[in-house]
């Protein structure tokens, strides 16, 4: 029977939670569905280990479909590269086509996006430069993304990015499954040329990035129509506004480099992605001079732009020794890597350049956050959020519903000494709840905070444990703010039964 734990599913099941695949894989939450397949978080019995497992559609089980969903699993797994999702294993039995991938802590940018709009020019360059990092590996080994899109981008919690969905990647070589006069990919990321059917090649796919970076940074695309049809079609007939004058906290040399990568004619664009890779590592540094003349920054800071996007001046200043520092901290990243790729968990190369381990900040105080409310989120209980007690704790004010009547959220503010932030750990006896993590520059900021205003955050939950930590890469700052966004589970026996409790909260920063 499906859903027997030791039964496989019929091609035509909706493969219950403990359905098992190739007597190896339990499925445990489906994550999603999209037109081919559903992805599942599933738990590899022989390796024990979490893993997402992706099951073509019983009705698309012709020669053509699994042809092309085996090819996916072909392609992708011969990009053994950090930023591209890793296949680890294919199942084909009993009806049932599916792949076995990397299980990625995250989010997608689209989801990112929609929560906050668009990026930092220091979190677009990070993307940006991962991406190209990426597809420079594809396009080397002949293999062509054609859907690079916000919703095929994952963004890890340590810092990584990841491309994902190689479903529709096409050998440039060429298979006889996709051929001129085939129109595949997602019509608001077409290329010109895939909107008129013609060949594609890696320029393709830099086009594509570069309208994700237009979007990231500007909050939109640069082409809008009334349908699918009409904003695929807009891209043979417009020119897209510069993207420093939608946005003027975007640099005029970056705006530049997605201006060439959006060039109607591939000619015109970058020829590979190693060369988009360096224009936008130069674009960051601008042209106002020495390094010697710029302010100290720190690597993956927050985007510091006031919400009334002062003078370019200042924005293109504080880009420039991020963008270096990134630089240099990829090119030791990559050192890494080569020499641990034996073995190991990417995320053991997460810290500080010379691997000092963080150190442990004194919490010198903390405040509520409740700017759409009564501004008070039992201020009396703050100081047991870090008294080193976990019997002791600070809680929300307790809510009818989980979504805090309609809030956009409230929280809680730890403040340090100035420092860069590396982790926040915290032990919690709540569960279900669902947050955002913002450094924030000054303890002022608490006061005029807008969740609106602050781009850059990294999220956590829905938090199903009792412990949190959060990697928060090093952004430089004086209060940590866990800002609430969904209250999780109800308290039994309660008439306001949504609250969140935090027991202790453990700031580290980097050392020096």
């Amino acid at each position: 029977m499906p859903g027997n734990a030791t039964d496989s599913p019929s091609p035509s099941a909706d493969y219950p939670a403990g359905t098992m695949l190739g007597e190896r894989y339990r499925l445990e939450r489906k994550v999603g569905t999209g037109g081919m397949a559903q992805v599942w978080e599933a738990s590899d019995l022989v390796l024990d280990r979490r893993v997402a497992v992706k099951i073509l559609h019983p009705h698309l089980a012709t020669d053509t479909s699994v042809t092309r969903f085996r090819r996916e699993a072909i392609a992708a797994a011969r990009l053994a590269h950090p930023n591209v999702v890793s296949i680890f294993d294919t199942i084909s039995a009993d009806g049932v086509e599916a792949i076995v991938m990397e299980l990625v802590d995250g989010t997608t940018l689209r989801r990112h996006l929609d929560r906050h709009e668009r990026l930092s020019p220091d979190d677009a360059l990070h993307i940006g430069t991962s991406v190209c990092d990426a597809l420079a590996a594809a396009h080397g080994s002949h293999l062509v993304h054609r859907d690079i899109k916000p919703a095929n981008i994952l963004l890890c919690r340590d810092g990584r990015v990841k491309i994902a969905d190689f479903g529709i990647a096409k050998a440039a070589v060429g298979d006889g499954l996709t051929r001129e006069g085939t129109l595949v990919g997602t019509a608001a990321y077409l290329a010109p040329e895939q909107v008129e059917g013609l060949g594609v090649d890696g320029r393709t796919d830099l086009y594509a990035l570069g309208l994700v970076l237009y979007e990231a940074l500007t909050g939109s695309l640069p082409f809008t129509g009334d349908s699918d049809a009409a904003v695929a079609l807009a891209r043979l007939r417009v020119t897209p506004p510069n993207a420093h004058r939608v946005r003027s906290a975007v640099p005029r040399a970056t705006a530049g480099v997605i201006a060439k990568s959006l060039a109607k004619e591939p000619d015109d664009r970058y020829q590979d992605a190693a060369s988009m890779r360096r224009a936008l590592l130069e674009a960051g540094t601008g042209d106002l001079g020495t390094l010697e003349a710029m302010p100290v920054a720190e690597p993956g800071g927050d985007d510091r732009t006031p919400t009334n996007e002062t003078s370019n001046f200042s924005t293109e200043r504080r880009w420039l020794v991020p963008a270096l520092v990134i630089a240099l901290v990829g090119s030791a990243l990559m050192i890494a890597y080569a020499l641990l790729s034996g073995g190991g968990d990417q995320a053991d190369l997460i810290g500080p350049a010379d691997d000092a381990p963080p150190a442990v900040a004194k919490i010198i105080g903390a405040q509520d956050v409740d700017p759409n409310g009564d501004d008070a989120e039992h201020a009396d209980e703050l100081p047991n959020s870090f008294d080193q007690n976990d019997e002791t704790f600070w809680s929300t004010e307790s809510y009818g519903s989980a979504n805090l009547g309609n809030k956009p959220g409230v929280g809680i503010g730890w403040v340090v000494k100035p420092a860069q932030i590396e982790r926040l750990n915290l032990t919690t006896t709540s569960t279900g709840w669902s947050a955002d993590v913002y450094v924030l520059e000054r303890q002022q900021d608490l006061v005029d905070f807008d969740p609106e205003a602050n781009v850059v955050a990294t999220s956590i939950g829905p938090v199903t444990t009792g412990t949190v930590e959060l990697n928060l890469q090093a952004r430089q700052g004086e209060v940590v703010l866990l800002w609430i966004t969904d209250l999780g589970d109800a308290e039994s026996g309660q008439d306001l039964p949504y609250s969140v409790r935090i027991n202790e909260a453990e700031i580290l920063v980097t050392q020096g």
